[in-house]
């Protein structure tokens, strides 16, 4: 005759299973890459003082999008690009017009570039760069979604070298494309919220909060697949030596790897990563 396993088993086997595919997800999104960054210059030879233009570009994969420089705060995270001090001075970054249209996952309107997004910079050659090489290095923060998932936050570098000469011929200008528009920051798109508006909006502070989130956790229990366990696993501790210090030990490493779960996945989607998880169809 086959016993069938013990109720704490089978508890421990589901939160075991559940970690497994956090595990495996988690380490699936990351091989996923579908955007690849690069810079380039119309230009070789520049002379110190001279304004010039790069190019910051970004290859999509089909069925993947990233977001817009300007995509407001509070929704998905916007892509932001910044030049490391000391190559270029007096830089601004331009934009294509990215297509908007109102994302149901974030019940907001999103600003998204797919298969490419050609971003340019401008900046100054310093005057006291010296003759030579001028490496110039970009660090570019970026989301990239699908219709399905959001992987992610990634960061990438990307350089050029541009050769400084004073006997360069002298440059003409940058020529701004139509349709580009200058971007001062995409953290100045949407200030944060004051905290007098959150208090304003939860007047009863953290404790109400709390409360609800104890109530909705203790509600959990009578689902169907929790509440018929509870007197299967009483009993099976109280028939055991020493069951009730058995109980405490089980009871902590279930709060324990669950809270450890939440943290993780916190750590690695963002604050609202799980929010956008649960929205995502």
């Amino acid at each position: 005759m086959r016993l069938a396993p013990a109720p704490g088993i089978i508890l421990v086997r589901r939160a075991l299973c559940s970690l497994t595919v956090l595990v495996a997800s988690t380490c699936f999104g990351q091989q996923l890459d579908p955007v690849q960054w690069s810079m380039s210059s119309d230009v070789q030879r520049v002379r110190p003082g001279d304004l010039i233009a790069l190019h910051l570009s970004a290859t999509i994969e089909p069925g993947w999008h990233l977001y817009s420089l300007t995509t407001p705060r509070g929704g998905p995270i916007p892509t932001t690009a910044t030049l490391r001090a000391g190559a270029l001075q007096k830089t601004v970054f331009y934009q294509p017009a990215p297509d908007r249209r109102f994302d149901q996952n974030f019940n907001l309107d999103t600003e998204t570039f797919a298969k490419q997004a050609a971003l340019l910079v401008s900046g100054v050659v310093p005057l006291d760069a010296h003759a030579g090489g001028l490496d110039v290095t970009a660090d570019v923060r970026y989301q990239a979604c699908s219709d399905r998932q959001c992987l992610p936050p990634k960061t990438k570098t990307v350089s050029i070298g541009i050769s400084v000469d004073a006997a360069a011929p002298a440059q003409p200008g940058v020529q701004i494309p139509n349709g580009y528009t200058s971007v001062v920051s995409a953290a100045t798109t949407a200030p944060p919220i004051p905290v007098t508006k959150l208090a304003e909006q939860y007047p009863a502070g953290a404790g109400l909060f709390l409360l609800t989130a104890f109530g909705l956790g203790f509600a959990a229990v009578f689902t169907p697949c929790v509440f018929p366990m509870i007197p299967i696993t009483v009993s099976f501790f109280l028939n055991r030596r020493g069951g009730i210090a058995q109980a405490a030990t089980f009871t902590a490493g279930i709060v324990f790897l669950f809270c450890g779960l939440g943290l993780g996945v916190t750590a690695l989607t963002g604050p609202f990563g799980v929010v956008r998880l649960g929205a995502n169809p």
